[in-house]
């Protein structure tokens, strides 16, 4: 399943994502994650034990 998301943030260094949705009823699930925002890339799995993206926030 592919889920688009569009956010609007005001601070492009302070923002997370977090995804925990099924994860009470599928402890394996996951959710892959591909952003794209020219010009950066990145790929991220979000899990029960991983479940925010970036991981800190500075």
């Amino acid at each position: 399943m592919l889920l688009p998301l569009k956010v609007r943030c005001d601070s492009i260094t302070r923002w997370q994502l977090s995804y925990n949705a099924l994860f009470d009823r599928q402890h394996s699930h996951k959710l892959l994650l591909s952003w794209q925002l020219p010009p950066d890339k990145a790929n991220a799995v979000l899990s029960v034990t991983s479940p925010l993206y970036p991981v800190l926030l500075n």
